[in-house]
């Protein structure tokens, strides 16, 4: 199966990563053009440089014949609008990482239903306690996903790493 990864941040690395052991066909679209030679290094993926939300750039990566677009840049808009087009050009499925509310709130226009995105992933402050973050799908379920990414330095353009938990305690969590 043919499957896009949109950003080659630590989150698309990652799902490539996980997507390539798994035999699967995965092609990296990157803005960076070192960043994209890195993971192509690293990985045996396909790289395309470019802004993912450029139709040309998606063509490119073979978006006709992809499965599913995986859209994990650190930028909203970008995601969704690769996403949009991605399902009008016969993705089956459709995945964007976002962080602005207006996006996944219940009755908004550019909500996902609105959309037709299959699933939109946004990670917010569930409390005002440090390292208590909490993970909202657009089916508004919660669950404790990662701790506060930390930065470097005050000039760092991008956060720490951030440390996944186990789904499986969902059940426990509730309790």
């Amino acid at each position: 199966m043919r499957v896009l990864v949109l950003g080659a941040g630590e989150v698309g690395f990652h799902l490539a990563e996980r997507l390539s052991q798994e035999n699967q066909d995965v092609v990296i679209i990157e803005s960076d053009p070192e960043r994209a030679d890195f993971a192509s290094q690293q990985l045996d993926v396909l790289t395309v440089v470019g802004n993912g939300a450029s139709l040309s750039v998606l063509e490119k990566a073979g978006v006709r014949d992809a499965r599913m677009l995986l859209a994990v840049s650190s930028r909203d808009e970008v995601n969704l609008i690769a996403c949009l087009a991605a399902k009008r050009l016969g993705v089956q499925y459709a995945v964007a990482r976002i962080s602005n509310p207006d996006y996944y709130d219940r009755g908004s226009v550019l909500s996902r239903e609105q959309m037709g995105i299959d699933l939109m992933r946004c990670f917010y402050s569930s409390t005002r306690r440090p390292g208590r973050h909490a993970s909202r799908t657009t089916e508004g379920d919660t669950t404790p996903a990662h701790r506060v990414p930390k930065r470097r330095s005050p000039a760092s353009p991008r956060p720490g790493r951030m440390y996944p938990t186990s789904f499986s305690s969902r059940s426990s969590a509730a309790a």
